[in-house]
């Protein structure tokens, strides 16, 4: 009688349990997520908010680190750039900020080549997740891609090209399992990203990621053979454009370097369509880029991605390339 019993509460319980599993999931990213959450959260609430920013960085983890709001002088400016991002969220990042601020003298675009490359990388993992993207940015994205026949990316990184694989993403736990079953799920984790939450606003939206003192492995550039834009970043690359231009901002982009290694392994053939997209955008886009891809000594960086120790040389060098080309 006490076993079944103790069935029947088992299965009344379950649904609670249920429950309560997921509204943990969705409220409570804080607790259990890595340090991409406080980013996302910190950068979506700031667009929300009045800004009077003179400079406006948006780009992935390598605009993030390579650029230090608080290094430049004379101009108020702000990083909003957000890890593993494409210029799809760059789009509805900017998108928002127009909505609640002042708009910018100069708009800088940063992103690594991957993320030109693949539309879909880290989008259901960043943009959808966190809750960066509202539900109707992320039908749109997915009805261009749908347009574009660009599905195959989203389908590979987890989740589908059809509203309804948003809330199939959503409802099944095995996405959330990385973060769920680490042993990060605890106040430390927690107390982590405040601290995250904490840096990123002291410093205007910079963040460094690695803080080693060099890092001598190859960037993610070496694994490519050749560089092919993702049509839907370039439909959203024009939509940028386009929607500086309503504000009469202009929009210019800065190429983060990759290390020494880097440069002695990388494609030679990818390296050439690489630049040539930089040589050319101001012609495809009408957004000036201020550099092409290069390189900087392997001690100037603290991950096998990510500036550290250069980072406020490349933040002077792109203060003053904007004012070279009379943009400040």
């Amino acid at each position: 009688m006490r076993y079944k019993v103790a069935i029947f509460i088992m299965i009344l319980l379950q649904p609670i349990y249920l429950i309560g599993l997921y509204c943990f999931v969705f409220f409570g990213q804080i607790f259990y997520m890595y340090i991409e959450y406080p980013q996302y959260y910190k950068q979506k609430q700031v667009t929300l908010q009045a800004n009077n920013a003179d400079i406006v960085v948006i780009g992935n983890s390598r605009g993030k680190a390579g650029f230090i709001p608080n290094e430049i002088n004379g101009y108020s400016s702000i990083n909003l750039s957000v890890g593993g991002s494409t210029p799809i969220i760059g789009y509805y990042t900017l998108k928002r900020y127009f909505e609640h601020s002042k708009p910018p003298k100069i708009i800088i675009l940063s992103y690594s080549a991957d993320y030109f490359i693949d539309p879909a990388e880290f989008f259901w993992q960043g943009g959808v997740k966190t809750k960066f993207l509202e539900f109707n940015e992320i039908f749109e994205v997915l009805k261009e891609a749908r347009a574009l026949n660009e599905c195959k990316p989203f389908e590979k990184s987890g989740g589908g090209c059809h509203n309804i694989d948003v809330y199939k993403y959503l409802l099944d736990l095995k996405n959330f399992g990385a973060e769920l079953s680490a042993v990060n799920i605890t106040l430390r984790r927690y107390r982590t990203n405040l601290a995250v939450l904490k840096e990123i606003e002291d410093s205007k939206g910079h963040f460094y990621y690695g803080r080693a003192n060099g890092a001598y492995g190859d960037f993610s550039e070496v694994s490519f053979k050749e560089f092919t834009l993702s049509p839907l970043v370039s439909l959203y690359l024009h939509k940028i454009a386009s929607l500086a231009k309503e504000h009469n901002v202009k929009v210019v982009t800065y190429v983060m370097p990759y290390n020494t290694h880097t440069s002695l392994n990388i494609n030679k053939t990818f390296l050439s369509q690489y630049t040539k997209f930089y040589e050319t955008m101001q012609k495809e886009y009408g957004i000036l880029a201020l550099n092409k891809p290069y390189s900087m000594p392997n001690e100037a960086f603290g991950d096998h991605s990510h500036l550290y120790a250069g980072a406020k040389e490349v933040t002077h060098d792109i203060y003053n390339k904007l004012k070279e080309n009379g943009l400040l």
